[in-house]
C-alpha cells in the first residue's frame, strides 16, 4: 500500500473518532474513493446501484454528524441564508 493510500485510509478512519461514525460509513467512502481513482484515468466506474445508495447514505450521515458537532461548538456560518 502506498503512503498516499495509507493517508487516505487514515482520513476515512478518523471519521469514527472525529464525528462518531462507525466503519459502515468510512468503509463505503473508502471503497467508492478506490473505485473513483481508476475512473479519473479513463477507466469505468465499477459501482452498482446498491453501492451508490450506500454512498449517498454515508454522505448524508457525515453531513448530519458534522452539522451536529459544528452547531455544538458554534462554528456554523451565520448571516444571510443561514438557519
Amino acid at each position: 500500500m502506498s503512503q498516499t493510500s495509507e493517508l487516505e485510509n487514515l482520513c476515512f478512519q478518523s471519521l469514527q473518532h472525529t464525528l462518531g461514525l462507525g466503519p459502515g460509513v468510512w468503509r463505503v467512502l473508502s471503497k467508492c474513493h478506490d473505485l473513483r481513482n481508476p475512473t479519473e484515468y479513463g477507466g469505468e466506474f465499477g459501482a452498482n446501484e446498491g453501492l451508490l445508495r450506500d454512498l449517498i447514505d454515508a454522505g448524508e450521515r457525515v453531513l448530519k454528524a458534522f452539522e451536529s458537532r459544528a452547531s455544538a461548538v458554534h462554528v456554523l456560518p451565520t448571516g444571510k441564508g443561514s438557519k
